[in-house]
């Protein structure tokens, strides 16, 4: 695979995740307590307040942002500012946001109550930040130069 294919598929994973974000502040306070936002946000949208959508909706724009980013790194919209370094930024959070998965693991199989979509949503991110990784990786890091 192309560097410039697997930063695309992240760009694209992210941009999905940030309109399942903002898809859930529609969804109402089911949707925040199913996706892990917990009760406090869940309780604030049932109540009425504006913060937890305020909040769904940064965290949205954050993940078009990444998104964004992961297209200006291809060529496919104008060069972004700090571009490498914000990718690498990207990637990374992704990773470690990924590892969380050894976690859930852990929690489903000691647990009989931790749902088994919190490994879902471990390993989204993770083949994420390894799309990311593997775009940032051969863009900026792999050497291009043919052998003999």
């Amino acid at each position: 695979m192309k560097p410039q294919q697997a930063l695309a598929i992240g760009g694209l994973f992210s941009i999905l995740i940030g309109l399942l974000h903002g898809a859930m502040i529609f969804a109402g306070p089911e949707a925040y307590i199913y996706f892990g936002a917990g009760k406090e946000m869940a309780d604030g949208d049932a109540a009425g307040s504006i913060l937890p959508d305020l909040l769904t909706l940064f965290i949205a724009v954050v993940f078009v942002g990444f998104g964004w980013y992961a297209f200006s790194g291809i060529g496919r919209v104008r060069r972004l500012p700090a571009l490498k370094g914000v990718l690498i930024f990207i990637t990374s959070i992704f990773l470690l946001r990924g590892l969380g998965v050894l976690f859930d693991v852990y929690s489903f199989v000691s647990t009989s109550d931790y749902p088994f979509r919190n490994i879902i949503f471990s390993l989204v991110s993770l083949v994420t930040g390894i799309f990311y990784g593997l775009g940032v990786y051969g863009l900026y890091f792999a050497t291009h130069t043919k052998k003999p």
